[in-house]
């Protein structure tokens, strides 16, 4: 027996939300739909307009005695007029054709040589947990992630839209929450899914986890490489532009460990230090279409 346990979309968040546009407190646009059959929660798709596949037309023509007469639709009833888009491309190489938004999702592939999981997950997204594990007991996945935006632009509409994984290996995402930003305040989202199967062997457990926060940050102005002896005398201080830092960095001969300085406009500095045990360094840098992503430099201690 097949038991299917999902929790609805919960958003915590200080800042409004909308329905169809209409402004209000905070509020989930709906549930997370459900979906008849084993398809698997796998992570989420976040964009900036809403999906539009629901079948408006089919479900009033069917319903429309029952909700003049004030009859209530419940979720299972709905859900087979709720459409899904499709991704197509292959491996981590997954896309929602003629869609923009961000990937952040984990499918399983399955071929000759066996099963493991892909990512499938966009620079605009820093990947805090990403646990992806297989026992007898069963399987689960664990997503956690933060997308930055450019504190200070307009206000911008997101929706944390869920992926899910079907029993023949296709992915595909229905519409999800929504939240409109005013790029000042935070915002995370949840989607979780637990299944169950009992047999003779006993009961398999599956189950995932996917929290994704949209925060604001302050886009960075300058990047400061700073050079550092053992007795911490500074050797060298290199300037870069946000978004310019070489793919790889030599440190000096005599280079201790390296402080990346990130100023930004409003007067405050992060420093971040890495010693000879990292292997690279980062800093974020904002790119035109409002997001904050990560730009990587490989450290060659040549020691």
């Amino acid at each position: 027996m097949k038991t299917k346990t999902i929790a609805a979309l919960t958003a915590v968040a200080v800042l409004t939300a909308f329905f169809l546009g209409a402004a209000g407190t905070i509020q989930v646009i709906g549930e997370r739909p459900r979906t008849a059959g084993p398809d698997r929660l796998i992570g989420a798709f976040i964009t900036e307009e809403y999906l539009d596949l629901f079948d408006a037309e089919a479900f009033f023509a069917d319903n429309a005695a029952r909700i003049a007469g004030g009859g209530a639709i419940s979720e299972e009833e709905s859900g087979k007029y709720r459409g899904r888009l499709y991704a197509s491309g292959e491996g981590s190489e997954l896309f929602f054709e003629g869609v923009e938004g961000v990937r952040f999702f984990a499918p399983k592939i399955t071929d000759s040589e066996g099963s493991c999981w892909v990512t499938c997950c966009d620079d605009a997204v820093e990947v805090e947990d990403l646990h992806l594990y297989s026992t007898d007991e069963g399987e689960r996945v664990s997503l956690k992630g933060t997308v930055w935006i450019t504190s200070g632009s307009s206000k911008r509409h997101f929706y944390v839209n869920p992926v899910y994984q079907a029993v023949d290996g296709r992915v595909f995402t229905t519409g999800g929450n929504g939240f409109l930003s005013d790029s000042e305040v935070s915002f995370s989202t949840q989607l979780t899914e637990n299944q169950s199967e009992s047999g003779v062997s006993g009961t398999v457990s599956s189950g995932t986890e996917v929290e994704v926060a949209v925060k604001p940050m302050d886009a960075p102005t300058e990047i400061a490489v700073l050079q550092f002896d053992a007795d911490s005398q500074l050797l060298e201080r290199r300037v870069f532009a946000p978004g310019g830092l070489p793919e790889e960095l030599r440190p000096l001969p005599k280079t201790e460990y390296i402080i990346v300085e990130s100023a930004v406009s409003r007067g405050t500095t992060g420093r971040e230090m890495f010693q000879k045990e990292a292997d690279s360094f980062s800093a974020f840098f904002g790119r035109d279409d409002g997001y904050c992503v990560k730009q990587s430099c490989r450290i060659d201690w040549d020691e």
